[in-house]
């Protein structure tokens, strides 16, 4: 099977969707010293105080290693379950 995928890749016409897994995504910010792999552009956003307390609580908590990956993680997760055109 292996064998037969290598020589006859799928064509595009073929391909209904491609899926990145958030396990595989780079997390958070390079170490210090790490070149650097490119510029992720900052989205400041406005967040009420209860939304901000229960985000600190979580990465206290030990849900995520910072609130801004677990705000990205909350991002791909509502993607995930509500695909475009789904409402």
């Amino acid at each position: 099977m292996a064998d037969d995928y290598a020589a006859h890749p799928p064509t595009i016409d073929e391909v209904t969707s491609v899926e990145v897994s958030p396990a595989v995504l780079r997390k958070g910010r390079p170490a210090k010293g790490t070149p650097a792999a490119g510029k992720t552009p900052a989205l400041p956003i406005r967040l009420p105080e209860s939304i901000r307390t229960e985000i600190e609580h979580r990465v206290q908590a030990g849900e995520s290693d910072s609130a801004s990956e677990l705000i990205r993680q909350a991002i791909v997760e509502y993607f995930d379950n509500h695909p475009v055109g789904s409402h």
